[in-house]
């Protein structure tokens, strides 16, 4: 009997022992419940705004709910940034929705919400209506510090502007703008300097009888333009070199085609094109390793493959938009030697 009992006090030990093992670790490597998400897709989910946040495997599999909010996530994944219809402000706030912080103190329509790669900074659209042209309200790309201060107007033009997005260094921001009916993408630095389009309205498209690229849906016609889709977002390949983007054909005599996703060099250039899809696909984004791309079409999350060319439907449900990989690593392993110093 005393030996049982030395064995069940020998267990006992060795199991707390293991349980303060378990607790430092997560102490030493600030241990996050989302940091086990890295190369996963978030996408909002739901039939009305404001849509939950879902999280799934990038094969489609383990799908399930994170949060009942939505919006524009932090990379790090800790916190999220959203307009608030009532107040018409844009907010910060834990994922839970606590700690609520206020972002903007004016009340204009926010869209384009967007995190810099190191969770400083925040970019978005904003209507501007105070430059005092009655014609024309320009909706401008600001870029503001987290915690609200500092804003900052980059373009300060007439020009319609949307989808503003980060690139991976956090130097440049790509957007879409409609200046006089040329829609087009163009880069500017994150400072408001250097702006230059990438590829613009106008553009005559692609070689039209070329069987690799999809043809405009207008059989009668030999040329069709391009319009970037000003309502969509682009993405910038992990590298920072190229584009993800969406856009529509657009006839001579006024007829919009199918929206398709296409792939560009950072600084121009000749285009290809990822889609032959008979409907919108939109808001495309890279996955962290750069191969794939996912992207919605008609209330359901996609990815393209860029190596085997293939699309993949991950969801099925005509309710699932906005996809975005989870591209922040987990915290670095810590050695023993580590973990004994603390």
């Amino acid at each position: 009997m005393c030996q049982m009992d030395h064995r069940l006090r020998l267990t006992l030990r060795l199991c707390v022992a293991l349980f303060v093992v378990v607790v430092r670790v997560a102490n030493a490597i600030d241990l996050n419940p989302l940091d086990l998400m890295y190369g996963q897709i978030h996408f909002m989910r739901g039939s009305s705004v404001p849509h939950a946040t879902w999280v799934m495997n990038a094969d489609g599999t383990d799908s399930h709910l994170l949060t009942q909010k939505s919006g524009a996530w932090s990379p790090d994944m800790k916190r999220i940034a959203y307009f608030d219809y009532n107040s018409m402000r844009l907010y910060t706030s834990r994922a839970d929705g606590t700690d609520v912080d206020l972002v903007t103190n004016v009340q204009r329509l926010v869209n384009s919400i967007t995190w810099s790669p190191d969770g400083e900074q925040i970019a978005f659209t904003y209507i501007d209506g105070s430059r005092g042209n009655k014609d024309h309200v320009g909706v401008d790309v600001y870029v503001v510090d987290a915690d609200g201060s500092e804003p900052k107007n980059l373009t300060n033009t007439d020009d319609e502007c949307n989808g503003a997005a980060w690139s991976p260094d956090g130097k440049r921001i790509a957007f879409a703008a409609t200046a006089d009916e040329d829609i087009g993408l163009y880069v500017i630095n994150a400072d408001g300097t250097d702006r230059h389009r990438v590829i613009g309205g106008g553009w005559e498209g692609f070689d039209l009888n070329d069987p690799l690229h999809p043809r405009p849906p207008f059989p009668e016609i030999n040329r069709a333009l391009i319009r970037i889709d000003t309502y969509s977002t682009a993405a910038w390949s992990p590298d920072g070199k190229r584009l993800a983007f969406a856009y529509e054909w657009f006839s001579p005599d006024g007829r919009n085609g199918p929206g398709q996703i296409g792939v560009i060099d950072a600084d121009g250039g000749e285009p290809t094109v990822l889609t032959d899809a008979d409907g919108y696909a939109q808001y495309p984004d890279w996955s962290p390793d750069g191969t794939k791309i996912a992207y919605h079409f008609r209330g359901n999350v996609y990815v393209y493959d860029l190596n085997s060319g293939e699309n993949t439907a991950l969801t099925n449900d005509d309710r699932s938009y906005f996809p975005k990989w989870v591209t922040v690593k987990p915290k670095k392993s810590v050695t023993w030697g580590e973990l004994k110093a603390r």
